[in-house]
């Protein structure tokens, strides 16, 4: 939806959760997670419970499990839909070994970190093995010396002098001096350090003097290895904390975990729940007695505008073409209602009334669009019809169009997807058949189960005086005249096609849509002007070629409970 219509800072959380979905399709719902988590602050809020860390730790295993499901699942539904029965299946039994969460903390883990980053934390037992460790600061090892000077300026010598290298490798080993503080103050009971005099560089003598350990011992340059023991004492003096071990001795033997015997137990039958009969489905895919579409159970559901609308447009009973002039001489069928449909889309995205205002840049659109030889001497009447259609009135009693509608007022291509829990397409025709053009023939609906998802996409959402329009373009021909696009006209082809049902599903969609934006104050009879449908062809036709319906309130609110799964009193 449009800005103007998200209400306050509805729009800002629409934003942030449409660049979680893209994170998701890029890089995965592990990172996705761990980014919604982090931007709202989900740990700290959680660790002030009691039980948080519990919390955390099954939200961040929940993650790692949903990821390691996606590698073998197509898509976010499906991911979303086994997440789904793994909660229900763990509601009805207990689950497996791979569901058990993980230990409460990774506190009881052993952690290899730096000193770096151990800063201001603490661990019950720190080992050190590497402590005498130290780099000099020397050509080889550096790229320039850094060093400060008697005022506290720092400086760098790019050049390397020998003069400067005492100065940089003096506060290399103040910087390890703070380093080794850091490192033996993260204990909370014992820490153990490996204290060796240790030689490097092809060096016959220790050199642990360099380092921030040799420092603390007061080891002096060529000092032999055998006095180590003996400044080590000095170091611990009478402190009865510190002890001074040798290493123990080196063996062959390697570690062997504990084996603890199972018990064995015997073969379990499978109680795993069988998926339920679930898909997607579009407003295209329902069937009607006078189609003979393939079973909308096998198909794939539309997955964009292009497709929706190639099955939308099709003609369900072609006649022998009669020949027409202008508008009405235009190609007919799918392919020219799908080119249509794209050109007003584009001309949304631009702005309607800078197409309307910009001869040329709606010659533009054309030209890019329709290249194909049938439509190349129709570039004209193409350009006249597109000027009609962005100046035609949309409502009876208004003085609007699609070029006095701001980019802020409307929404083109809206996607959207319905729940649909175990509906039956009988009583859904029924409903129909009961509030929209009662007591008219149309096609009924075949029997069938819907159950999962109804995906959809709304050529247009616009709202005028506080009240949102549903806008659906129709290429379909009527006739080689003007005269054939009357309003009985109009409310048969309606019919014929059940566009009355996709009038409904799309404004069932939007009805959910503003009882979530709007909350408490939503109300269907203010809020919802209706569902327009612009048969373009007929545009110079008195009626302007528009049809506006606006369901009553009982028929949407019935749907709304059919879709839930919920019981009807009177709707069915």
């Amino acid at each position: 939806m449009p800005r103007a219509l998200l209400l306050h800072c509805g729009d800002q959380q629409l934003e942030r959760f449409v660049l979680y979905q893209q994170r998701w399709q890029q890089a995965g719902i592990l990172p996705t997670l761990r980014q919604l988590m982090s931007d709202f602050a989900l740990p700290a809020r959680l660790n002030q419970l009691t039980d948080g860390e519990r919390r955390l730790t099954n939200l961040l295993h929940l993650a790692e499990l949903l990821q390691q499901a996606s590698s073998h699942l197509e898509g976010e539904q499906a991911l979303i839909r086994h997440l789904a029965e793994a909660m229900a299946d763990n509601a009805a039994h207990s689950s497996g070994d791979e569901s058990v969460i993980r230990l409460e903390s990774d506190a009881n883990l052993i952690k290899i970190i730096t000193i770096h980053k151990s800063k201001g934390l603490e661990y019950p037992l720190v080992f050190l093995p590497f402590i005498c460790s130290f780099r000099e600061v020397n050509s080889a090892n550096n790229r320039y010396y850094r060093y400060h000077d008697e005022q506290l300026n720092l400086n760098i010598d790019l050049g390397k002098a020998d003069a400067f290298k005492t100065l940089s490798d003096k506060e290399r080993l103040q910087e390890d001096l703070r380093l080794f503080y850091v490192a033996i103050t993260r204990a909370r009971f014992a820490c153990w350090l490996g204290v060796a005099p240790i030689k490097i560089q092809n060096s016959k003598h220790s050199q642990l003097e360099k380092s921030a350990m040799g420092y603390l011992l007061d080891w002096q340059a060529g000092m032999p290895s055998g006095a180590l023991r003996e400044q080590l004492q000095k170091l611990k003096g009478t402190c009865t904390s510190i002890a001074i071990n040798p290493l123990p001795t080196a063996t062959a033997d390697c570690y062997v975990a504990q084996q603890q015997a199972l018990p064995t137990e015997e073969v379990r039958a499978t109680n795993r729940i069988v998926a339920d009969h679930w898909w997607i489905a579009s407003y295209s895919a329902l069937q009607t007695e006078n189609t003979t579409a393939k079973n909308p159970l096998t198909s794939i559901e539309a997955e964009n505008y292009r497709e929706d609308k190639q099955v939308d447009e099709t003609e369900l009973t072609p006649t022998t073409p009669i020949a027409g002039t202008g508008i009405h001489g235009l190609p007919k069928g799918a392919e020219a209602g799908v080119l249509i449909h794209e050109l007003l889309e584009q001309a949304a995205q631009l702005g309607f009334d800078s197409v309307h205002k910009q001869p040329q840049l709606a010659r533009q659109l054309i030209e890019n669009l329709f290249k194909t030889n049938i439509w190349l001497h129709q570039h004209d009447i193409l350009q006249q019809s597109l000027q009609r259609w962005l100046q035609q009135p949309l409502l009876t009693h208004a003085n609007l169009s699609l070029s006095k509608l701001s980019k802020d007022q409307y929404q083109a291509e809206l996607e959207f997807l319905l729940g649909v829990d175990t509906v039956n397409t009988e009583k859904l025709d029924n409903l129909l058949n009961q509030y929209i053009y009662s007591r008219h023939p149309r096609p009924r609906l075949l029997p069938n189960q819907l159950n999962g998802l109804l995906k959809g996409f709304v050529d247009l959402v616009f709202v005028h005086d506080n009240r949102y329009y549903v806008v659906d373009y129709k290429f379909n021909s009527l006739g080689s005249q003007d005269a054939a696009y009357h309003l009985p006209a109009l409310e048969a082809a309606m019919l014929d096609k059940r566009y009355d049902l996709q009038a409904v599903l799309y404004l069932l969609a939007l009805h959910r849509l503003l009882k979530v934006r709007l909350g408490s104050h939503y109300d269907y009879e203010s809020h919802i002007g209706g569902s327009v449908y612009l048969f373009l062809r007929g545009t110079q036709h008195p009626d302007g070629g528009r049809l506006l319906i606006k369901p009553p309130a009982i028929l949407i609110e019935s749907l709304d409970v059919l879709f839930s799964a919920e019981s009807l009193t009177e709707a069915c």
